[in-house]
């Protein structure tokens, strides 16, 4: 009976991986330590697959079953492999590198590379059974490292002319629902590598994040941490059984609250690779009803789709203002609400004061994209949202933040300690300068809520 659950887990991981991949028709796949089952499934839509295994016996049980012509069968040690460059447009894996220490892991990571087709994409999938730490070698030489530690090893793998850069990442909702956070993927593409280096910069690292946390508390990355949050999920009317998407979920702390406190189920969406890897880790420690109930993706959000009518609630926290195209954003996330569904957004918006180089300045490093609070609301109706009410949210903001800078300033000892003393004057700048902005009314920090 046991055995036969597995087997059912891991064919809807199958076919929920076949859904995240990139559009296969008519192209090539290198399918690394392959399942059978999973290579025909690739097979049905790919022009073609060259599918390896190590062990000669399971190769040659593969090609018993070997009815459809686009497949090569192939043995050998996947640390030899050599193909010429520019071979395929998809390069997967299945619990392949934790067979693979760091220097041979990042070496065939290498060679990936160079297989992949520009734009072509790395589909890696992995078991991380130590996720608050980057790697554990076991007694019989396996590795298991964490979502982090991998987006670090393909973000580090670079040629001359081009890099991976992770695109999308989550955990698979059907060892989810059984208990396991921990067995993820990860897609990453092959990009220029300035494109690269550009996209890194708009990411926050995972000590940032760390930062952070000082001043907006464990879990939160947005103003006010769990006290707001608790304040925005009570007007929301939220029930158990609903599904939420949080947009920019940042650490995690949104998330877990509405699991613990309202029994919803939630997806968790984060340009962050360092977000999302920081709350899956944080996931394995929640109890096992509320284990259940988050999934987390690493997604653009602007390159989503997900089906329609799926949510009951979309939620974000400032984080839509690094959107530019927010009128391009509103609409899809129109279209994934429930009919009679709920969009609640805060977010940061420029003000009616006259603007400050200073404020440009933080704009443009921040990656910002602010509008006004009367635009944003225009765009939500213009993308057929009903209903639209928007709070100012200024008098908030202010009281919290001075009351989060005062409580971080009392600290500055031990984050010194950790940190450094500049760190420390660069997060009592950021809070001192907003604090500025909001009295001369160059900086807005408002709500809004919408209907289908």
């Amino acid at each position: 009976m046991e055995a036969g659950r597995d087997c059912v887990v891991e064919e809807r991981a199958e076919e929920e991986v076949m859904v995240f991949l990139p559009d296969l028709a008519a192209k090539r796949v290198l399918y690394l330590n392959a399942t059978r089952s999973f290579v025909y499934k690739l097979a049905a839509v790919a022009a073609h697959v060259t599918a390896v295994d190590s062990m000669q016996h399971n190769a040659n049980e593969k090609l018993k079953d070997h009815h459809v012509d686009n497949v090569t069968f192939k043995c050998d040690d996947v640390t030899k492999l050599d193909f010429p460059s520019a071979s395929f447009d998809l390069v997967c894996s299945s619990k392949l590198f934790e067979n693979l220490h760091d220097p041979s892991a990042s070496n065939l990571m290498s060679r990936v590379l160079s297989w992949l087709t520009p734009g072509g994409h790395f589909f890696l999938r992995e078991k991380s059974y130590h996720p608050s730490v980057g790697k554990v070698v076991t007694g019989d030489g396996r590795v298991y490292r964490n979502g982090r530690k991998y987006c670090g090893m393909l973000h580090a793998t670079t040629s001359p002319t081009s890099a991976l850069n992770v695109t999308r990442g989550k955990n698979l909702v059907a060892y989810i629902a059984s208990g396991d956070p921990c067995e993820v993927c990860l897609l990453a593409e092959r990009v220029e590598r300035e494109t690269t280096e550009q996209l890194m910069e708009t990411r926050y690292s995972l000590s940032f994040i760390l930062k952070l946390e000082w001043i907006f508390g464990h879990t939160w990355v947005s103003t006010g941490g769990e006290a707001t949050t608790r304040e925005f999920c009570g007007h929301l009317k939220l029930r158990p059984g609903q599904r939420v998407l949080d947009v920019g979920c940042g650490a995690g702390g949104s998330a877990f609250f509405m699991a613990r406190h309202y029994g919803i189920h939630i997806h968790g969406v984060d340009l962050s690779t360092s977000m999302i890897n920081l709350s899956i880790d944080r996931q394995e420690n929640l109890n096992t009803d509320d284990k259940k109930r988050i999934q987390f993706e690493i997604c653009d959000i602007m390159k989503a789709e997900y089906a329609s009518n799926t949510y009951d609630v979309i939620y974000s926290r400032d984080s839509i203002l690094h959107i530019p195209n927010k009128d391009k954003l509103f609409p899809k996330l129109y279209r994934w609400l429930k009919p009679g569904g709920t969009l609640f957004t805060t977010d940061y918006f420029r003000g009616t004061g006259r603007l400050s180089q200073e404020f440009l300045s933080y704009e443009k490093k921040s990656c910002s994209a602010f509008v006004t609070m009367e635009t944003y609301g225009a765009t939500l109706r213009a993308a057929g949202f009903k209903e639209v009410k928007e709070q100012d949210l200024c008098d908030k903001f202010y009281d919290i933040q001075k009351e989060e800078l005062d409580s971080f300033t009392s600290t500055r000892e031990a984050f010194v300690d950790q940190y450094s003393q500049e760190d420390f004057d660069v997060l009592v700048n950021i809070c001192s300068n907003k604090l500025g902005w909001v009295k001369s009314q160059q900086f807005v920090w408002g709500a809004f809520t919408a209907k289908k």
